[in-house]
């Protein structure tokens, strides 16, 4: 197996010429430029209550080119340095990606990639500082930005750390970053569901911390044997240069069936045909290529029946700079007499993207 591997390596990244540069965590700050900072005690000192702070994805675009996981976030101080230090502010966190425009009912603007990403707990907060970045909220878990929607940051607010009544604890937020930003927020309440304030063009100073290597799933797969669709994912930590762990999996998938496994450089065209491209030409209608093939290998499923097949496919990470930067594509077909279409079925598509963390 592992000549394969190494064949099917070589193969796919042989025609990267250029070297990636090395990266690890980054930071970038939003709003790209604070036009007219003002100060403000919302969300944390005035009491109990459910915040929400949009970003435009052009605003997310202008500072990251595709998806990204983002492991934490701070708030800037405001000018004023006014602030009671010491005190404990019990919230919960959760990060989605979101709409075009937020509404007013919280919930619609958690689109899609929801993570609650600081589970319910207390920070204590420093003196406000001006120019410091007090507020620092490390993530249980990673959320990951798709790399074309807005984003959304939710914030529950459980005890204000003054017995709900409101205190001085200057933040910089911007007022008039347009439709770069919005901020909404409802009072007395950290689980209400239709905001009572809406501030458009207003947002908190925010800085976000975040990796480049992922693995992030597109398109659909079509059903298999049983009604079940393939999944792709991946296992052994994330694609790093020296990962030697990096495994592509094909769960949910017939069993003792053969599975060729592809990867290539695009998921728009391949050959000069489009991507997604439809496979009703062989008997296969609905089920669609997702990925360009440049170099593939087959094995064969393991498992008790329809749904229960899976396949394991090791994938290690050369230790080389070259990889770091480097984006690819990736799909499973299964051969499959007993799908719906009588022929195939095949998995969701995978992009990968390296990194050096």
């Amino acid at each position: 197996m592992k000549p394969v591997l190494t064949a099917l390596a070589g193969a796919l990244f042989a025609a990267v010429l250029a070297v990636g540069t090395a990266v690890g965590q980054q930071s970038f700050v939003l709003p790209l430029s604070v036009g007219n900072p003002l100060n403000t005690n919302v969300p944390f000192a005035v009491g109990r209550m459910r915040y929400q702070q949009w970003y435009s994805a052009a605003q997310w675009q202008a500072r990251s080119a595709r998806p990204i996981r983002v492991n934490a976030m701070q708030f800037k101080a405001g000018s004023t340095g006014l602030g009671v230090a010491g005190r404990q502010v019990e919230i919960e966190v959760t990060m989605a990606n979101g709409p075009t425009t937020p509404s007013s009912a919280f919930e619609s603007n958690l689109v899609s990639g929801r993570v609650l990403v600081f589970p319910r707990n207390r920070i204590t907060l420093p003196a406000p500082t001006p120019g410091t970045w007090p507020i620092n909220i490390p993530f249980a878990s990673e959320f990951v930005w798709n790399g074309t929607s807005s984003v959304v940051v939710d914030i529950r607010v459980w005890d204000n750390g003054n017995n709900g009544n409101s205190w001085t604890y200057d933040m910089e937020y911007d007022g008039s970053s347009s439709s770069a930003m919005f901020r909404l927020w409802a009072v007395n309440n950290p689980t209400a569901t239709t905001a009572g304030f809406i501030g458009q063009g207003q947002g908190l100073t925010t800085r976000f911390f975040y990796n480049s290597a992922l693995s992030i799933s597109y398109g659909a797969g079509c059903a298999g044997e049983g009604g079940f669709v393939p999944l792709a994912s991946t296992e052994g930590g994330l694609p790093v240069p020296g990962n030697g762990a990096w495994t592509q999996v094909l769960s949910r998938a017939p069993s003792q069936r053969q599975a060729l496994f592809y990867m290539g450089f695009s998921a728009t065209s391949w050959n000069g045909q489009p991507l997604p491209f439809d496979l009703a030409s062989i008997g296969a209608a609905g089920c669609s290529i997702l990925a360009e093939v440049v170099a593939g290998v087959t094995v064969t499923t393991v498992g008790g029946g329809p749904g229960a097949g899976i396949a394991r496919l090791p994938f290690p990470m050369p230790s080389t700079t070259s990889w770091v930067g480097i984006e690819v594509y990736s799909q499973w077909i299964v051969i499959d007499p007993g799908s719906p279409s009588g022929v195939l079925c095949v998995s969701n598509g995978l992009w990968h993207i390296t990194a050096s963390s």
